[in-house]
């Protein structure tokens, strides 16, 4: 069927309706126009009315006669230029077009009214109407009517699939300019192994210019013994189409020189999704296995340093014991089977010392100059026997904690002793005047107040050391002693002054609280003689005085309390209430 066209003429043509879906789809919609217009034209099946396809169409349609002139336009075409029909027809094909163009296409033009055998593809660059750059791609194909020739056209917007191939092109050169500047080697090979693309840091490390290393094959640079675990490598990458990571290559530079490197490697794939080649990235290794073997060669050394050392050692990363030497077993009374890797290191420190521990150990994570090197610690071993320990902790560059111990626990105990001697009476246990002088001066600075200050004197004393001597006289010393200290709180200070002089400190006490501490200590007095039924009966003479509640004056307290005292001892000595004098 003919179509009666323009200026009555006949046009042998025919157009294709496309479904299409997104403008990224494009290459595949022209490429299938082609194939069916190709058909059409060469055929003498039933022709379909060109204007309503044309029209229906999703493709710009336009029609040009000999001079160029458009003599025919869809609709599609006309949004896409952003001009009318009426504007359109007759113009200048070529007034639409790019500058840069116009020649290009005319050329094509020329070439295809002389061979209307060859459907054409072209890629063109239009300025619509408004000024805005649009890219095209479309087909041209002259059609002969027998007296004139008319070139028919189609074209598809592709301005966002050019601008993503811009960037992308974009992309690929910043990619490249990455590579080219990365200290990590990368290569691009084919399917058979041979360079396609190297950087300067793979070309650097084969010791090859980069030319010369284009089209190289693996083979040439990889030791016989390596060929067939690399092939195995690449050949699994292949198949399994995942991407091999971290393997170790030998490989042999230019300069005859053996390296190990460290790769990983994926699949390249083309458009149409086929496996093209591979592309990978290079480590190089070699000093690092060389380190890793020097490494292993002092870790023997140290092996054997740590189990020979005399003092207890044990490494652990958080709270659980990695290794320990020998020494550590005996000192703990744990075998090396029942500490690794289960045992919680926190059960070796008493209570009283493990939140400072933890502390240490938190703080030295962070800032290791924040915590002392070296410490002291009460160390509870397997049979919950308690040893004084300075412990030395090292923080090893893997996270791992290295302690170094060292029993003190002679000197610690020798220590404690000299200490309980410095601060306490030998006879009775209580502390002694240098203690109770010393807490009296710490009184004065601390929010305790008002203190209270109770001064005793054991009557007879020296009647008992000139009758029975001064061993029973110690006897009455401690036992007076053992009553003072029980009737008063843990908190409280009870010291012995001075032969049968003894006092004791109430912080934050007041007059009510001294009379029934001294109370509870007549009323224990008066147990004891009942139960002890001793010929000379204990007498105590005592005295209070308590401090203002804004000032501690130490000196002052002590006179008023000494006085009292003094005062309650002549008042007993005045009514014979014991039978014993001084």
């Amino acid at each position: 069927m003919q179509v009666k066209m323009w200026s009555k003429s006949y046009l042998r043509t025919s157009i294709i309706f496309i479904d299409i879906v997104t403008n990224h789809k494009s290459c595949f919609i022209l490429k299938s126009s082609e194939n069916w217009i190709k058909n059409i034209m060469n055929s003498n099946k039933k022709f379909i009315d060109f204007e309503i396809l044309a029209e229906n169409s999703l493709l710009g349609i336009y029609v040009l006669n000999k001079d160029g002139l458009i003599i025919y336009v869809n609709t599609k075409l006309c949004k896409l230029c952003g001009y009318s029909k009426e504007e359109l027809l007759n113009m200048k094909f070529t007034e639409l077009l790019h500058p840069e163009y116009r020649e290009f296409l005319i050329a094509e033009v020329n070439s295809k009214s002389i061979r209307r055998d060859r459907l054409s593809i072209y890629k063109i660059k239009i300025i619509d109407k408004h000024g805005v750059e649009k890219y095209l791609e479309g087909y041209i194909y002259p059609v002969n009517t027998g007296k004139e020739i008319y070139i028919l056209g189609q074209m598809l917007d592709v301005t966002d699939k050019h601008k993503m191939e811009r960037e992308f092109k974009r992309r690929e050169e910043s990619l490249r300019r990455v590579l080219e500047r990365s200290n990590l080697g990368y290569f691009e090979v084919d399917l058979g192994g041979n360079f396609l693309y190297v950087n300067n840091a793979l070309a650097k490390l084969l010791e090859y210019p980069k030319e010369k290393l284009i089209g190289m094959n693996n083979r040439e640079y990889t030791p016989p013994e390596y060929v067939k675990k690399v092939f195995k490598i690449f050949n699994r990458v292949f198949r399994e189409e995942e991407p091999a990571t971290f393997f170790d290559w030998k490989i042999q530079t230019f300069k005859k020189k053996e390296r190990f490197v460290e790769t990983s490697v994926d699949l390249i794939y083309n458009e149409k999704g086929e496996k093209i080649g591979f592309r990978g990235i290079v480590r190089d290794i070699t000093e690092e296995l060389r380190a890793k073997q020097k490494l292993k060669e002092q870790e023997k050394y140290y092996r054997t340093l740590f189990e020979g050392a005399a003092s207890p050692m044990v490494i652990f990363e958080g709270y659980t014991i990695l290794d320990a030497n020998r020494a550590f077993e005996k000192f703990s009374g744990y075998s090396k089977k029942e500490l690794l890797g289960k045992f919680d290191w926190t059960k070796f420190v008493d209570k009283k010392d493990l939140p400072r521990i933890r502390e240490y150990q938190q703080k030295r994570r962070v800032d290791p100059s924040s915590v002392p090197i070296q410490y002291e610690f009460t160390f509870i071993d397997k049979y919950n026997n308690k040893k004084y320990v300075i412990s030395v902790a090292t923080f090893l560059p893997n996270g791992h904690f290295l302690v170094s111990l060292i029993d003190v626990t002679e000197r610690k105990e020798l220590e404690e002793r000299l200490r309980f001697i410095s601060f306490h009476d030998p006879l009775t246990g209580l502390y002694n005047r240098y203690y109770f002088e010393e807490e009296f001066n710490r009184l004065k600075n601390c929010r305790c107040l008002p203190v209270v200050l109770i001064i005793a004197d054991l009557d007879g004393l020296k009647h008992v050391n000139d009758t029975f001597g001064h061993k029973i006289g110690d006897e009455y010393i401690k036992a007076c002693a053992k009553i003072l200290k029980s009737s008063v709180r843990n908190s409280d200070v009870v010291a012995r002054l001075g032969g049968d002089e003894f006092g004791i400190i109430l912080p934050q006490g007041g007059e009510i609280a001294a009379k029934k501490v001294i109370s509870r200590i007549n009323d224990s007095i008066f147990k004891f003689n009942k139960e002890k039924k001793l010929e000379f009966q204990i007498s105590l003479s005592i005295g209070f005085a308590v401090s203002s509640t804004e000032k501690l004056d130490p000196n002052k307290l002590f006179r008023e309390a000494d006085d009292a005292m003094y005062i309650e001892k002549q008042r007993k000595k005045q009514r014979k209430e014991y039978l014993c004098t001084r």
